[in-house]
């Protein structure tokens, strides 16, 4: 009876919505690619709750690519036409001790979500809730980051519109190759995530260390000429890359993007 309802209700906003604008209903952060494929089919957007503390994934934040995998792989079975979105969080408090956390938490989930595949950030939620005094932080951490993919680095559009490629390889040299969920039967990924995608004149390499330890990874497939890599989040850090292997080092959580010079790769 509720598929019954959710197809009416989605065909009834459709006739009544002159600008005909996408129908999104939220779906719960514990449903897999199987459970969403029963409601992505009557919907234009595939969004479910990608609440990593509140979900008991706090120390194993890879569920976020768990999450955006199963919206996809319910979108391919289901509605093909469909756009996956993160529903990260902004609504529960952490423990003092852990507010100093809340810029990398936000970081890493936005981008890891991205690079995995999500093609919008919806974050739950903007209300100033009692009882919710890190607000301001939450909100500071998801303003960083909407100034990257929005302002004059543009990164939306890179992720949006980049071409993905797979010639840029990425291997941990150093620290754990490999971090699981936090399911009741763990779901294991790699503990870097890598995103190699051309844009424009540019190309891009974007780096996320889903491991609560410090890691440092092995970066092949460059060309066999210098580079200069710009480091997009830290001002001013530009680096010749010599031909061979680059070993850059990510801390805990910590994303990495890289632009490369227009001439350097093609």
């Amino acid at each position: 009876n509720e598929i019954t309802y959710l197809e009416v209700a989605a065909d009834a906003i459709r006739q009544a919505d002159p600008l005909k604008r996408p129908v999104w209903m939220y779906d719960p952060g514990h449903r897999d690619a199987a459970s969403l494929a029963h409601t992505i089919k009557h919907l234009d957007i595939c969004g479910k709750g990608m609440y990593t503390n509140y979900s008991g994934q706090r120390e194993n934040r890879v569920w976020v690519r768990w999450t955006i995998e199963q919206e996809i792989k319910a979108i391919e079975q289901a509605n093909p036409s469909a756009i996956p979105i993160a529903v990260p969080e902004m609504f529960q408090e952490p423990r003092e001790e852990l507010l100093p956390m809340i810029p990398k938490w936000v970081r890493h989930d936005v981008y890891l979500s991205l690079m995995t595949g999500a093609k919008g950030i919806m974050v739950f939620s903007g209300w100033r809730r009692p009882k919710f005094p890190a607000f301001d932080r939450y909100f500071q951490a998801y303003a960083e980051c909407i100034r990257e993919l929005n302002g004059p680095l543009n990164l939306g559009q890179v992720f949006l519109f980049g071409e993905r490629r797979n010639d840029i390889r990425v291997r941990v040299f150093r620290g754990p190759s490999h971090v699981a969920t936090a399911h009741e039967e763990p779901v294991e990924f790699p503990a870097v995530a890598a995103l190699d995608v051309a844009h424009g004149t540019h190309r891009y390499l974007f780096l996320a260390n889903s491991s609560n330890e410090p890691v440092r990874v092995v970066v092949q497939g460059l060309p066999r000429t210098a580079i200069m890599a710009e480091n997009l989040f830290e001002t001013g850090d530009r680096r010749l890359i010599r031909p061979g292997q680059w070993e850059p080092d990510l801390e805990p959580l910590e994303v990495k993007a890289f632009r490369f010079s227009p001439t350097d790769m093609k």
